[in-house]
């Protein structure tokens, strides 16, 4: 009846579900349908009663079979986009109950034939390939939704300085001898990311800003072949591993790490995978080289393999193999981070983790301090309500399984050690940006652990228990359904308008005067457009001394107002053209047109 209601409300179930407000025609109906419901109960109780033994087993041996519909009649509701999205953390906990509960009615509505650790028999031979073909569908097509979807925000110019201008730029000069600069600054200071020098080549063939997001795309979205082959070994299952890559393809943090600009971080879910499927087939070679290239994606994904490593080792599992992991992550950590990037300076992610650090101080060497000397005040900082939402929004696409088990416990570390300690008022703790993958590729095998030590009939209620959850976090958060969806900073849709138009229009119309040697200082969506030039710097960090500066009043909101108008109103820059909500400034230019962009800073006109 909800389902009916909802489809009839239409665009209205939003406001019926979590304001109340609906049309008496609507909640009538319901609630004579609830009526109607426990009078027939009743009756049906009533006539049970006067029956045979044999009938009133029968009836109950249906009532254990539709025990899960004491729970789904919650999830038409969960399944409308936006409800309750000013209310995260009910939405979070609702759809967390709905899962838990269905579990457990699914799983007792069936009795448990095996008992615990028992495997499952394996797929036929000959059979392996309608699961593997399917995958091979999925992730082809998600990979070029992807492709699409990221090409489209960029050509929509909601891609932003920091980050997709400033990783095109670091490629760019990086290509070009300048090694590690980034709009200006050292940006090895802040991270040390050399899968940069491996990425280098493609770059050089296809130096576009495009290159960086396909190349994002077929790293996340590809991270989907590990992990089936992954589960497929663990489980003996194709086509529960299926369900896996299911889950993977529609994960929050995926899609987030998809549409936000580029990363290097996310690109380390696809090494960490391939790693754990070459630990578990026992292949070395390329197992050490998967560890490689993880760590090459960012100096705190090291922090992660150590914690595996130590894992390893107190599970007392190929325990030669965790010694190395945990001295090879530490040490990187250590000399990389605290060693390396010092020489750069900058250490600007350091103020992610603000709460940390005391007053006078600075740096992650603080952060550390304040972790060892203060580990309540830590805590503090850690369990904040922020926090348990996005603990229940990573957990809940996977049913919880990641925390049903002991041995996988030290997997949730490294996400802990990085985003836990982060304020939680930042951008870390959103489940739809980048920082949270550092949670995905252990979540998952923590996953497949849990589902490959339990009994057949337990592990289907799983899998079907996961695919709900699935559903409901991929309806409410992923770019699959609804025409726009929250990606990063934003509410984005792929749809390219007339306004599209104008302004792709008005920007090249505006930068065609701008020499390729000359330096620019750019708005935070008009940057991305013109990292590809030696000297380019972001409107919030300067305007003084460059040749251009362009920017768009849509960019000024994310600041750099107050470092353009000195430079109007102080003549050293004036007014070339305004197109639009374009606006573009030449060093020593005539100043005729500089008050009408005043006033435009100003809003008054």
């Amino acid at each position: 009846m909800h389902l009916v209601a909802l489809t009839a409300l239409s665009s209205g179930a939003t406001q019926y579900v979590d304001q109340n407000k609906a049309l008496g025609s609507i909640r009538t109906p319901i609630l004579v349908a609830s009526v109607a419901a426990v009078a027939l109960v009743g009756a049906g109780g009533a006539v049970l009663a006067r029956s045979s033994a044999a009938a009133r087993e029968r009836f109950q041996s249906w009532v254990v079979r539709l025990r899960p519909l004491l729970v789904l009649w919650a999830l038409p509701p969960l399944l409308v986009r936006g409800v309750f999205s000013d209310d995260q953390t009910f939405l979070a906990v609702a759809s967390s109950l709905l899962v838990v509960g269905l579990e457990w009615s699914v799983r007792s509505s069936k009795p448990a034939t095996r008992p615990a650790g028992t495997a499952t028999r394996s797929a036929r031979p000959g059979r392996w390939w309608p699961p593997a073909l399917l995958v091979a569908l999925m992730t082809a097509s998600v990979f070029a939704f992807a492709c699409h979807g990221s090409i489209r925000l960029h050509d929509k110019m909601l891609t932003s300085n920091l980050d997709f201008g400033l990783f095109e730029n670091l490629f760019w000069n990086t290509l070009r001898g300048h090694h590690g600069v980034a709009l200006g600054w050292p940006y090895f200071g802040e991270h040390a990311e050399f899968l940069l020098y491996a990425l280098l080549p493609i770059y050089w063939l296809f130096p576009y800003s495009e290159t960086l997001l396909v190349m994002q795309s077929a790293f996340i979205v590809g991270a989907a072949v590990p992990l089936y082959l992954l589960a497929w070994r663990w489980l003996r299952h194709p086509w529960q591993a299926v369900a896996l890559v299911a889950a993977y393809l529609a994960f929050p943090s995926v899609h987030g790490s998809l549409f936000y600009d580029f990363h290097f971080l996310p690109l380390s879910v696809f090494f960490l995978l391939w790693g754990a499927f070459f630990y578990a087939k026992r292949s070395w070679v390329p197992f050490w080289v998967s560890v490689l290239f993880a760590l090459s994606c960012r100096e705190d994904v090291a922090l992660g393999i150590a914690l595996v490593g130590l894992g390893l080792v107190l599970l007392g599992r190929t325990r030669k193999v965790g010694w190395t992991l945990a001295g090879l992550g530490t040490v990187w950590f250590v000399v990389v981070k605290l060693v390396w990037m010092e020489r750069f300076g900058s250490q600007m992610f350091s103020g992610f983790y603000a709460e940390l650090i005391p007053a006078g101080q600075q740096g992650f060497g603080a952060v550390v301090r304040t972790v060892m000397a203060n580990p309540l005040y830590t805590l503090s900082r850690i369990v904040t309500e922020q926090k348990l939402v996005l603990a229940l929004q990573l957990t809940l696409p996977l049913a919880f399984l990641p925390l049903r088990q002991k041995a996988t416990a030290i997997l949730f570390l490294p996400g802990l050690v990085v985003v836990g300690l982060s304020a939680s008022g930042s951008a870390v703790v959103d489940s739809r940006f980048h920082y949270a993958m550092h949670f995905v590729p252990y979540l998952f095998v923590a996953t497949i652990i849990a589902l490959a030590t339990r009994p057949s009939t337990w592990r289907r209620a799983a899998i079907t228990t996961l695919l709900v959850g699935s559903l409901i976090s991929a309806v409410q958060y992923s770019a699959f359904f609804g025409r726009r969806f929250r990606t990063s900073f934003h509410d984005v849709s792929f749809d390219w308008t007339s306004a599209d138009r104008e302004r792709v229009k008005n920007f090249n119309k505006l930068v065609r005067a701008i020499p390729a040697d000359a330096s620019v200082s750019a708005g935070e969506h008009e940057g991305p457009h013109l990292s590809r030039r030696d000297r380019v710097m972001s409107i919030k960090e300067r305007v003084k001394g460059m040749d251009y500066v362009v920017y768009s009043q849509r960019s000024l909101r994310w600041g750099g107002a107050e470092n353009v108008a000195p430079a109007l109103s102080s003549g050293t820059h004036g007014v070339v053209d305004i197109r639009g909500d374009f606006t573009l400034l030449r060093r020593g230019h005539d100043t005729r047109r500089n008050a009408k962009a005043l006033r435009m800073l100003e809003g008054k006109e």
